[in-house]
């Protein structure tokens, strides 16, 4: 039984915590376009000019009896509007333009500040008022729990190369119960503080989309952010109950 903890628990964690780390860094700096924590989709006042060319009669000269033209170019203005999307993630947001799909993207910060992207789109006061300002504390909870998720995933590992090693590494084995305690211990700790703050950032953005989709004008939707980490960490979940389980049966 001990054989198949240590063969499942390695991938089951390594899963864990590439899935959850994909959803950490979209859409900044990697999966711009795929994955987010909050979509809002909405239009932009734009300003293009039209340009109308005239061309006036002969006019004769004050002196002399030559012909000339004269050109005259007239420029109007004209208001349009430009679809454009919001992507929200933990590390910071990109903005879309849906038309030409163009897109730029915040340098990826723990604390990112948002008022300067919407201020760059152009987004209405409405939209703004509804959607989070920065995130102060959580993509830093995030970190910290993907962080302990590794060392996690490398202390299982070195404990189930430690069931195959050569009498010249015997003193893995030795050490292999105070290594899967500490696995567990941090197993526990990463579930614990990941998910508070994934809960909290789904709250935070869930009020926002609400909040947004009340107003009208605009229309905001969660992202796959979110069921990114909710299996990342029920992975990690039965991760750690297999490390207490194996723990209990080891005796």
């Amino acid at each position: 039984m001990n054989h198949i903890y240590h063969s499942l628990n390695p991938l089951i964690l390594l899963t864990a915590f590439l899935v959850s780390l994909l959803a950490f860094l979209a859409p900044t700096p990697i999966l711009s376009d795929r994955v987010s924590l909050l979509s809002v989709e909405t239009t932009k006042s734009s300003s293009a000019k039209r340009w109308i060319d005239d061309a006036a009669g002969p006019v004769p000269a004050a002196h002399s009896r030559r012909m000339m033209k004269r050109a005259k170019a007239k420029s109007a203005a004209a208001t349009t509007t430009v679809p454009v999307s919001v992507d929200l993630g933990p590390l910071g947001a990109c903005y879309t333009n849906s038309t030409t799909h163009s897109k730029s993207c915040m340098s990826p910060s723990f604390t990112p500040i948002f008022f300067e992207m919407y201020s760059d789109v152009g987004l209405s006061s409405a939209v703004v008022n509804a959607l989070p300002a920065q995130f102060p504390l959580t993509p830093t909870a995030l970190f910290v729990s993907l962080a302990l998720m590794a060392l996690q995933f490398l202390a299982v590992l070195v404990s189930s190369i430690s069931m195959h090693a050569t009498k010249k590494l015997a003193f893995l084995t030795k050490q292999q119960g105070k290594v899967r305690r500490a696995a567990t211990i941090m197993g526990v700790i990463s579930f614990v503080v990941g998910l508070a703050a994934a809960g909290a950032m789904r709250v935070q953005l869930g009020k926002a989309a609400s909040a947004i989709n009340k107003a009208g004008g605009a229309k905001a939707s969660l992202g796959s952010g979110f069921l990114q980490f909710w299996a990342g960490y029920a992975l990690l979940a039965v991760a750690d109950v297999l490390l207490v389980v194996e723990a209990f049966t080891s005796r």
